[in-house]
């Protein structure tokens, strides 16, 4: 079964114009994988659509793009919050 993280990894991935670059946390999405605004809202439907959660709060989105492990723990707490509203 896959973790939380490798699934997003693996989202991760699939939307980098960077391809080649190992993944770490510290990975920056802009910057290192060449992330743009339209790779942004790909994988940010598809986290949605993976895990079930919506992002209302723009600006608390946008901060998780910083890095993998910043993206990870937001998808993370989302996952957790939707969890405990049911």
């Amino acid at each position: 079964m896959n973790t939380i993280e490798q699934q997003v990894i693996k989202l991760i991935q699939q939307y980098a114009v960077n391809g080649d670059v190992a993944i770490t946390g510290n990975t920056r999405l802009f910057e290192d994988l060449g992330y743009d605004s339209i790779a942004v809202i790909q994988l940010l439907v598809a986290v949605e659509e993976a895990f079930g959660f919506e992002c209302d709060d723009f600006d608390e989105c946008t901060e998780a793009f910083e890095s993998v492990s910043a993206f990870i723990k937001f998808v993370r707490e989302r996952v957790e919050y939707a969890a405990d509203k049911n």
